[in-house]
């Protein structure tokens, strides 16, 4: 984890570090990338439910923009505890209405056309009967 310890450490090489952490908690190591980690997760887990039974999210490792964001906050707090000054909103934090909130993530959670399929845009509840399902 040098990264996270050098004051003059790249944000890519702090979230390459913190995507490993993650990989490493969640036991992908034979996974490279996050995305491809996150989705053999997520078949596996699939694979060993009834047809049905329901899956929890909260099983797979977080996206891999939740991860680099959260990794630059990880970064900018350990620089902090240091006494080193960095700029928050470069590293994980916007400035919105003279607040200071966290980015969640830059990238959609899943494509448009994918999340159509789990819900739907009616203006009122869902019921059986919508035109939608």
């Amino acid at each position: 984890m040098d990264a996270f310890n050098s004051s003059s450490s790249s944000s890519d090489s702090v979230a390459a570090e913190g995507e490993t952490f993650v990989l490493a908690m969640y036991v992908a190591k034979s996974q490279s990338n996050h995305d491809r980690a996150r989705h053999h997760l997520y078949i596996k887990t699939v694979a060993k439910q009834q047809v049905s039974g329901r899956f929890n999210l909260a099983t797979l490792p977080p996206t891999y923009s939740a991860v680099r964001q959260h990794s630059l906050r990880v970064y900018l707090q350990i620089q902090q505890w240091r006494h080193v000054d960095l700029p928050s909103t470069k590293l994980g934090w916007m400035l919105h209405n003279d607040m200071l909130l966290l980015v969640p993530m830059l990238q959609k959670v899943s494509p448009d056309n994918l999340m159509k399929l789990v819900m739907c845009n009616c203006k009122i509840s869902c019921d059986k009967n919508c035109e939608c399902k």
